[in-house]
């Protein structure tokens, strides 16, 4: 007797072949839309999430790199901070600096000394101007070591005049406010230069993508604004015992220390929110969830 089994096995696996089929055009087309629209849908609820996160990320990074100029200046026992970089064209920062002080500069020898006129001034007492005070032998290159905006105070007493101009062997103060300078009947007495904030060459902390430190909208107290149409930067520097020493800012005339009244607030935002208006008018109010970085004196 034949058997038809094995034939009829092959007849159905045709049917199944015949049956089986996959996706038309159409098909896969529709699909394909149907996952766009899911993304798209998706990525615009995300996207206030994803932009809010940056700007918390970045609120944490420079907290942190705070802290670590306030340790630094408490680990050395002098002054320590951070130097604010504002870019070449907006009040945007990009990039934040570790800052420190030099120490006092007293020239390069024990017997370095400082004149209020041409050596030896053995002359009588009086009233000095202009006002120049000349170094003798001892002295580096005032250029490089001294720049104008650092102060000079001489014999160890008195107050500290500022430095308007470096030559080679001689600087320029102001006295404004201050008593006259008088001339020396001594040959030199000691003299200090307290150098102002230099940038630290440690690794900047980068703001992370798409966000930035908005000086139109950060500032000291309620109304002082760090805007400016310059370039210099804004620098805070911190005692030892983690207090705020100064605060150097352009303030429409000029670049330097501030007394500061009322805390510090910078903020945290995105480079198309900068406003490019200068000085200290109070600009539009930033977005509610743009976080602010408050540092209180």
């Amino acid at each position: 007797m034949v058997s038809y089994l094995p034939r009829n096995r092959i007849a159905h696996r045709r049917r199944e072949k015949q049956h089986r089929r996959g996706m038309t055009l159409v098909e896969l087309l529709v699909v394909v839309a149907m996952l766009m629209i899911l993304i798209s849908v998706l990525t615009a609820a995300m996207q206030p999430v994803l932009s809010g996160q940056e700007l918390r990320e970045a609120a944490r990074g420079l907290n942190a790199f705070i802290a670590a100029s306030v340790a630094r200046a408490a680990e050395t026992g002098r002054p320590s901070g951070i130097w604010i970089q504002r870019s070449a064209t907006t009040n945007a920062v990009f990039d934040v600096f570790h800052a420190s002080v030099p120490p006092v500069y007293a020239g390069d020898l024990a017997g370095s000394r400082a004149f209020t006129d041409t050596p030896p001034g053995t002359g009588p007492m009086y009233p000095v101007n202009p006002p120049t005070i000349r170094f003798a032998s001892g002295v580096g290159s005032l250029q490089t070591l001294v720049k104008p905006g650092d102060t000079i105070r001489l014999n160890y007493q008195g107050p500290w005049y500022t430095i308007t101009q470096v030559g080679t062997n001689s600087v320029n103060i102001d006295q404004t406010g201050k008593p006259y300078l008088q001339r020396y009947r001594i040959p030199g007495v000691p003299f200090q230069i307290r150098r102002q904030p230099r940038k630290s060459p440690i690794s900047p902390l980068q703001m992370p993508s798409n966000t930035v430190i908005d000086l139109s909208k950060s500032g000291v107290g309620l109304d002082t604004r760090f805007a400016s149409a310059q370039t210099e930067p804004v620098v805070i520097m911190f005692n030892p015992n983690g207090s705020i020493e100064n605060v150097y800012y352009h303030d429409g005339t000029t670049w330097g220390p501030k007394t500061v009244i009322g805390g510090i607030h910078l903020l945290i935002g995105r480079p198309d929110q900068v406003n490019q208006s200068p000085g200290h008018v109070r600009p539009a109010s930033p977005p509610t969830a743009n976080p602010w970085i408050p540092i209180n004196p």
